[in-house]
């Protein structure tokens, strides 16, 4: 039985829109190992996505201008062109949610062990039996085990998604289930604002 699930849910196309569950940055490679970021040393899967894949870049820039969604032609390359920081960009996440919540006096947060927490990145948004074949998610949190999508444009509110936010969104989660505890809905999840309530 899972502990607690904490999720983003993502609303994917209803019949007549344009299906925008796109590998944005190609598919993903799980056989690539584990690896830990630079100073918190969170363990992350990126399953390949922490490499520049000039042609995914270039295949779905033209499916953006084809879809009418080139205004996030400059936002989606600029994450495709330095993905390799994409380690030292999850400890940044790490580190402005830290100073949120000790901001906020939540003295607690400097004894959890980031180390514990481990990150799936995935090439679109995914399922998760929980829920169900037809719930499609952006990120979930079990416990330590985190999975966030590297890059997705959300169909039904024309916004973005990617691993920069999304991966503040559930380390905020992850120090709320910590020290506060589970959320009892999705409205009540702190993510990546202030804690200060």
């Amino acid at each position: 039985m899972k502990t607690f699930l904490l999720v983003l849910l993502l609303s994917l196309p209803i019949y007549g829109q344009i299906d925008y569950n796109r590998p944005m940055l190609g598919t993903a490679d799980p056989t690539v190992a584990m690896q830990r970021t630079p100073i918190y040393g969170i363990q992350v899967y990126t399953q390949g996505f922490d490499v520049v894949h000039p042609h995914a870049i270039r295949g779905s820039l033209t499916w953006l201008d084809a879809n009418g969604l080139s205004q996030f032609d400059s936002e989606f390359s600029s994450i495709g062109n330095q993905i390799q920081t994409m380690l030292s960009d999850i400890d940044l996440a790490y580190q402005v949610r830290l100073n949120a919540w000790n901001a906020c006096g939540f003295s607690g947060v400097n004894s959890l062990n980031p180390r514990k927490l481990i990150l799936t990145i995935e090439a679109q948004p995914f399922t998760d039996p929980f829920y169900g074949p037809n719930v499609y998610l952006a990120d979930i949190l079990n416990g330590n085990n985190g999975r966030i999508v590297v890059y997705h444009i959300h169909s039904g509110g024309g916004y973005s998604q990617h691993y920069k936010n999304l991966s503040g969104w559930l380390i905020g989660n992850w120090f709320q289930v910590k020290l506060i505890g589970i959320p009892s809905s999705i409205e009540q999840e702190i993510g990546d604002t202030s804690p200060c309530k």
